[in-house]
Order: structure tokens, then sequence, then C-alpha cells
């Protein structure tokens, strides 16, 4: 069964062998929040591939789940973040991730003044 925005649906047998076969070769089960940025470094890794920044907003994420719960999840998500790189041969710190935290900082200030 699956939700969706409210509404309890029942998946079809295909999407559930789908999503095991997604988790059991897909997905490190070692990692409690980090594990779809760890199969994404893994992809662009393994394939080769080349990224390019694009300076505009594709997708507009929402605040919450399980790894904006607190200082704990703060925490476990960057370990996982850097144990990801590192498994792919990436080098990556902790102090490396401490940036991306001062522009978070606007996503809870700039809303309240009416700024977007």
């Amino acid at each position: 069964m699956v939700q969706v925005t409210g509404v309890k649906l029942i998946a079809p047998p295909y999407f559930r062998a789908f999503a095991y076969f997604c988790v059991r070769y897909f997905l490190k089960l070692g990692y409690d929040i980090a594990a779809d940025y760890e199969l994404l470094i893994r992809y662009l890794r393994m394939a080769k591939l080349r990224t390019k920044y694009l300076n505009e907003s594709l997708v507009r994420m929402q605040m919450g789940g399980k790894s904006t719960r607190g200082w704990k999840s703060f925490v476990t998500l960057n370990r996982e973040i850097v144990r990801g790189n590192r498994e792919n041969g990436y080098f990556c710190c902790f102090p490396m991730l401490l940036p991306k935290y001062f522009f978070k900082i606007f996503e809870f200030i700039l809303p309240r003044l009416g700024i977007k």
C-alpha cells in the first residue's frame, strides 16, 4: 500500500517488485538518511559523467523530513555524505559541508521578511 497526499493506494505487484529490486541491488543499506545521495555519487563516478552548474531552480523542496529533525540528524546526514563521497573516490570532509548551512539560514529568514 502506498500513501500519496493522504490517499492510500494499493500498489501493483510490479511496483513492489521494482521497489524491492532497487533497495536490494542499488541502494546501500548502511545509510540511514543519505542513501539517495550516495547512489547519485556512485552513478556519477561509475559512468564518468560530467556535471554542469545550472543557475536556476528546477525543483522546489519542502522543509521537513528525516534529515531536518535536529542535531542528531544533522550529524548523521553529514557523516553519511562524507562516507559516501569517500567510498566512491571523492575527497570530502566535514568542514567542506558547513558553508551550505550558511545559505540555509536565508531559507528561514527571507520568507519571514517577505522576500523570495
